[in-house]
Parts: structure tokens; C-alpha cells; sequence
């Protein structure tokens, strides 16, 4: 795995970049010495494999990502810039709370996030990994800008609207949430992990 190269970043995006790391980190251990068919057997017809839920994470990321720099970049046109604290959105400060494992609240997936197909599992991973380093350089990118008040509206909901840091922290919980899913099939299949 790639290390990010060094910037100095405000505490709180800081902590966020580790978070991030510390899950890229979880995967890679969670898929290493293990064969495609290990990691993508499932306990029961209707739960996810290990690989199913690596693969969701990334599709959750790729939808992020384009409306992360959209609203970065209008940020930084109109000059909407605070070098922090970052205040998380009381709503949003919940749903991380719900999406934090062991899992409390399951929610259905959006049909163009569910994770019908694998890629082999070196693409996987390495598609996975590269989704994480893109989230990194834009929360680095993003450092010194008004993330408590620039707003990202959901794409599972155009009701729901919640502030950059929030969803920074919200994708954390996610991504979290199902590596924690991920660490049970391995245990109902009896997967070592070295």
C-alpha cells in the first residue's frame, strides 16, 4: 500500500486521514494471503462475502468523490474559507452514531450500490485502496476551506443535506461498519487472517 505523502493538516482532518488509513489498512489485511474463492463465499445466500463488502465501500466512495470536488470547488470560488473547528451536523452526528459497528441499525443498500459482481481480487483491493487515496488528497485539499458549512445534499435523499466534515465522518463510519461485517464472515467461515 502506498504511503500518503507528508502535509500537515488541522487536527480534526488529521484524525479523519487516519481513520481513512486505518481502514485502507483493515482491508488490505483482511483480503491478504487469501484465494478469490475465500473471499468471495458467503455465510448465507442473502449476506455479502468479504469481497462484496470491499467492493460496496468503493462504489460508496466513487459516488462521494465527484460531489466532494464539485462542492470543494464552488467553495473555493466563492472564497468560503475557515481554518476550523469543524462542527459535525446534529443529524449527521446520529447516523454515524447508528452506522458505527457492531451494527445497530441496518439499512437497505441503493440498488447501484449493491455488490452483485467481484472483480478478481487483486483489481478489487487495488480499486479499493485507490478509492481511499482520492478521499485522502480531497480531504487534504480541503483543509482551510468552511467544511461546517459547505453543504453536500445525499444522493439517496434529496431531503437530506448535511456539511462536508459531517459526511467525511459519516463515509468513516460506513466504511467501518462494513469491514466490521466483513471480520464476521470471516469468522462464520473460519477465515485465518495472518
Amino acid at each position: 500500500m502506498p504511503v500518503s505523502h507528508f502535509v500537515i493538516l488541522s487536527p480534526q482532518l488529521s484524525d479523519l486521514k487516519q481513520q481513512f488509513e486505518r481502514v485502507s489498512a483493515h482491508a488490505a489485511k483482511l483480503t491478504n494471503d487469501h484465494s478469490h474463492e475465500q473471499l468471495v463465499r458467503r455465510p448465507q445466500p442473502q449476506s455479502w462475502s468479504i469481497a462484496q463488502c470491499i467492493v460496496h465501500l468503493t462504489r460508496t466512495t466513487h459516488v462521494y468523490i465527484p460531489m466532494f470536488n464539485d462542492a470543494l470547488d464552488r467553495s473555493r470560488v466563492k472564497g468560503l474559507k475557515a481554518p476550523g473547528p469543524y462542527h459535525m451536523d446534529i443529524g449527521a452526528r446520529l447516523f454515524r452514531w447508528a452506522l458505527e459497528p457492531p451494527v445497530r441499525l441496518r439499512v437497505k443498500t441503493s440498488g447501484s450500490l449493491q455488490p452483485l459482481d467481484v472483480e478478481p481480487l487483486q483489481s478489487m483491493l487495488a480499486e479499493f485502496l485507490k478509492s481511499q487515496e482520492e478521499l485522502i488528497q480531497i480531504l487534504e485539499d480541503a483543509d482551510g476551506l468552511d467544511l461546517s458549512h459547505i453543504k453536500l445534499v445525499s444522493p439517496f435523499s434529496k431531503r437530506v443535506r448535511y456539511n462536508v466534515y459531517s459526511v467525511f465522518h459519516i463515509l468513516a463510519a460506513h466504511q467501518r461498519r462494513h469491514l466490521w461485517q466483513a471480520e464476521q464472515v470471516r469468522k462464520q467461515l473460519s477465515i485465518i487472517v495472518p
